[in-house]
């Protein structure tokens, strides 16, 4: 009887949409913040200049879920614009 319970618990948290939408935001930002580091790292590689970088910055991110913006304007308060 008690692991009937645990089975059903393990379930009921696995399939919980708060979880599932948490985890889906948390894959979000970790892909969002990968792309701004090749973006930086394409700059200080010198296959992007300054004003593509700042230009990219500015521009509001393609993505317009909150969290995409919360991640992009985090990264564009840490290189200010000159």
């Amino acid at each position: 009887m008690e692991s009937e319970i645990d089975r059903r618990r393990e379930v009921a948290q696995n399939t919980d949409p708060r979880r599932q939408r948490g985890q889906g935001l948390r894959r979000e930002q970790a892909r969002l913040e990968n792309h701004m580091e090749r973006l930086v790292s394409a700059y200080q590689e010198g296959l992007v200049t300054l004003v593509q970088l700042c230009a990219f910055l500015v521009a509001e991110p393609p993505d317009s879920s909150s969290s995409a913006r919360r991640v992009y304007h985090g990264w564009a308060s840490r290189y200010p614009r000159a």
